[in-house]
């Protein structure tokens, strides 16, 4: 209820990142809470469910490994349009095979380990992205903003899920999920090129990498 608005007053490329974050963050829940249910419907394990989980874990962390370095060395608007839409499309399939008659366990494991692994690479370049769009003493607040957005988005979004399978179903809600990082791509296209300080060269510090990357709870 404290949290300092500067930010989102007064620079329009962070009102039109944060739009863009808000859907798809969001957005994500919707599947992180989808995934689970399907599979327990597919399979009836507790097990399965688990392993699905653990599939995603070590494209998640590939991901966020090589995730920094290309963000050091390309246009960050550019990285963060391929990724979402990367992340759109691997949707798709999600949807149609909640769609098919006999939904089949392989397509979840397969696009949900490829979403977790584009999600570790789209991180550090959205990160990255917040310090060229606001001044250096709006910074806390912009960070700020951003925790705030995460802490929300995961109470908010898996609610929100819960309403939508109950009501619409498993595929409208990974459809839905596509929707939002279409929406987040939108907004990001409005935004002016933002290549990495220094033109990518290496060894940089760590501000002209664009600062600290934020923890975040599970896509």
């Amino acid at each position: 209820m404290l949290a300092d608005l500067t930010p989102l007053r007064e620079s329009r490329d962070y009102r039109l990142l944060f739009s863009g974050q808000v859907a798809s963050y969001i957005g994500r829940q919707f599947t992180v809470v989808a995934i689970p249910i399907q599979v327990f419907k597919i399979t009836h394990s507790s097990l399965d469910v688990g392993l699905v989980s653990m599939a995603q874990l070590v494209p998640l962390v590939a991901g966020s490994l090589i995730g920094g370095a290309i963000a050091d060395s390309r246009d960050r608007r550019r990285l963060l349009m391929v990724t979402l839409v990367l992340l759109a499309l691997a949707g798709v399939p999600l949807a149609l095979n909640a769609r098919a008659a006999h939904p089949a366990l392989w397509p979840i494991i397969a696009f949900s380990a490829l979403a977790a692994g584009l999600s570790g690479i789209e991180r550090p370049a959205r990160s990255a992205v917040i310090p060229a769009l606001v001044p250096k003493d709006e910074l806390t607040a912009a960070y700020a903003l951003w925790q705030i957005l995460i802490q929300v988005g995961s109470v908010v979004g898996p609610a929100v899920a819960g309403l939508l399978l109950a009501g619409v179903g498993l595929p409208a809600v990974y459809l839905i999920d596509v929707l939002t990082f279409l929406v987040a791509v939108a907004a990001i296209s409005h935004l002016p090129p933002l290549p990495p300080a220094g033109g990518g060269t290496k060894g940089r510090g760590r501000l002209d990498r664009g600062g600290p990357a934020l923890p975040e709870g599970p896509d």
